[in-house]
């Protein structure tokens, strides 16, 4: 018997858990790529930056990163520059906006992630719960304890808690692992502004 066959037999909340864990793949896949694009050659990026800011262009240096949307901190500096004829103060509230925003477009799909994870499983639950509550309607009808039709009948039923507990776990790591990317990416953007920033006064 395949591994499809089996999972045909859980019913109707398979095609249910099937959806959910095409789901989380896309979701898994769109974020790494997203965070994977975040930070690549950010110091390469930062150096073109630099060097436009070096040569007194700042509108320049504006255009050259609305070029690089795929850099969160191409974003932030490209605000922060806009705002710098408004002063250092507006200039930073500039920055911190844009950061704030940048991030929150990074957890964009994570709490998603995480209900999904919270309700496979309760899904795979359901569906044993109904398995089971037929399981027992049919003995009732024969009027007879058959132990193999029993077990058989339970065993069919648990299958949809195992598919549920599986997509539950698999995206429930996931979840945790972007959460530590997601911390990991905004402290090296707060690490890599401070320095921007710093260069900056340099070019004034």
């Amino acid at each position: 018997m395949s591994l499809f066959t089996i999972a045909a037999k859980g019913g109707p909340l398979m095609l249910v858990l099937l959806a959910v864990s095409v789901a989380v793949v896309f979701i898994v896949v769109e974020r790494f790529i997203k965070f994977n694009r975040a930070l690549r050659n950010k110091d390469n990026f930062l150096a073109e930056v630099y060097g436009h800011l070096q040569s007194g262009s700042i509108e320049t240096s504006i255009q050259f990163c609305e070029t690089h949307p795929q850099f969160p901190i191409a974003a932030i500096i490209a605000k922060t520059l806009a705002a710098l004829e408004l002063g250092q103060e507006e200039s930073r509230r500039a920055m911190e906006t844009a950061a704030a925003k940048e991030v929150h477009r990074l957890e964009r799909g994570l709490g998603l992630l995480s209900t999904f994870a919270a309700i496979a499983p309760l899904v795979g639950f359901l569906g044993t719960v109904i398995g089971m509550v037929d399981v027992f309607m049919k003995l009732e009808q024969i009027g007879t304890a058959d132990i193999q039709f029993l077990a058989g009948g339970i065993w069919v039923a648990l299958i949809t808690t195992i598919g549920g507990l599986t997509v539950g776990i698999f995206a429930i790591l996931f979840y945790n692992y972007f959460v530590d990317r997601l911390e990991a990416v905004g402290q090296e953007l707060g690490e890599s502004l401070d320095v921007f920033l710093a260069t900056l006064r340099k070019f004034k």
